[in-house]
């Protein structure tokens, strides 16, 4: 067992600790004994490593119950003053936007790119709920994930070198966060893009997994209250976890499938497709649970508009910093992202008209807890072949 495993399994104990604790009560007796029985595990069985690894998740587990409980409620520091500069932008941003675009339009646009969701009419957030597509006029983590995996899709169907276009995504990634004014959702989902895509570039499947979980750990250990109360954080840590665990086993299957259907190899082409539903497939449960309502027809839309998102920050961000910087330079991004937005708005308005699209169901943490146990045994067993079997049938 290689020392990175074992920092894996550690930082997993340590994020299911502070994840019991955000919903149960655990008692300091129950903690120190987690401590106790780990430490003499490691102490009297040190030869034998896998003994010892389990020690130690034992001690991290309870350390992560420990600072469960244990959380600062200091108040939030004043915004550093290049975060103030970009937020008097952002509100110039959102009033350009409202001058060359017309509501629904305008107001999908202003929470795309900047979260502002305050202006965005009851009946669309109806629409949105019933089309399990309310993530999307959000400022969140998964469409920040998306953005830089497409992006890195992009420069490689550009031919660019695959360093070159991780290196250009990061940039851009960066630089869009810093033009929304550094909200904190968006720079920790950019830290995991970032490590991610760093970690892709080292060319091995299991170092992205590893470091995706030790950044959490690292996040949840000076702030336990991401994992149960930041929506923001937990769709792009889920985000990130379908892109690589699940995005593989999809793209392969499509290729393989539509390979033997049409003779032709159409890898790059559905790579966006496999990542969107990579991404939503995880995301799923936890937005069912957050809203409180459970979308039967969720895939369906968000497989014909989430791909196109990352498009539209891509134009929207370009046409509002040339609004404000070259207005007359602006309608060439213009037209595009309101033909995307249009297509977006239509695809939501056709499938909230759809009879029995939705059930209100309260789920407990009980049953999102058990949701995401399924699709984890789920993906283990597809990882191990399951996937070959179904394409020899």
């Amino acid at each position: 067992m290689t020392p990175s495993k074992i920092l894996l399994f550690c930082s997993f104990s340590f994020i299911t600790g502070i994840f019991a604790a955000s919903f149960v009560k655990v008692s300091l007796w129950l903690i120190c004994e987690l401590f106790l029985l780990g430490a003499a595990y490691c102490l009297f069985f040190h030869r034998r490593k896998a003994i010892f690894v389990f020690g130690l998740c034992l001690v991290f587990s309870g350390l992560g119950l420990w600072r469960g409980q244990n959380i600062n409620l200091a108040p939030a520091p004043t915004p550093p003053a290049p975060a103030r500069y970009f937020q008097g932008l952002r509100e110039k941003s959102v009033d350009v936007i409202e001058r060359n675009f017309s509501p629904p339009q305008s107001d999908l646009l202003s929470g795309i790119l900047f979260g502002w969701q305050n202006k965005i009419s009851q009946d669309w957030k109806n629409k949105l709920n019933i089309t399990g597509t309310r993530h999307i006029a959000a400022v969140s983590g998964m469409n920040i994930v998306l953005l830089a995996g497409m992006l890195v899709w992009l420069g490689l169907a550009l031919d660019l070198w695959r360093y070159q276009a991780i290196i250009l995504s990061i940039a851009f990634v960066w630089a869009y966060i810093a033009f929304i004014s550094l909200p904190a959702s968006a720079v920790r989902a950019g830290i995991m893009a970032t490590l991610l895509l760093a970690s892709q570039a080292l060319g091995r499947q299991s170092v992205p997994a590893r470091t995706i979980f030790l950044a959490a750990a690292v996040m949840l250990a000076f702030q336990p209250r991401l994992l149960a109360q930041d929506w923001g954080f937990q769709l792009s840590f889920l985000a990130v976890l379908g892109l690589i665990y699940l995005d593989p086993l999809i793209h392969g299957f499509l290729k393989t499938l539509l390979a033997k259907m049409a003779k032709a190899d159409f890898g790059k082409l559905f790579e966006p497709i496999a990542m969107t539903l990579a991404a939503q497939i995880f995301c799923l449960p936890l937005l069912a649970f957050n809203s409180g309502i459970i979308s039967l027809i969720a895939p369906l839309p968000n497989l014909l508009i989430s791909p196109f998102i990352p498009a539209i920050m891509v134009f929207g961000f370009f046409f509002v910093l040339l609004a404000v910087l070259l207005p007359a330079f602006a309608v060439v991004f213009a037209w595009p992202c309101w033909l995307l937005l249009s297509y977006t708005t239509a695809v939501i308005e056709w499938f909230s008209k759809f009879p029995l699209a939705f059930v209100n169901a309260r789920i407990s943490w009980f049953f999102l807890f058990a949701a995401y146990l399924c699709l984890g045994l789920i993906v283990v067993r597809l990882r191990k072949g399951l996937v070959d079997a179904i394409m020899q049938i």
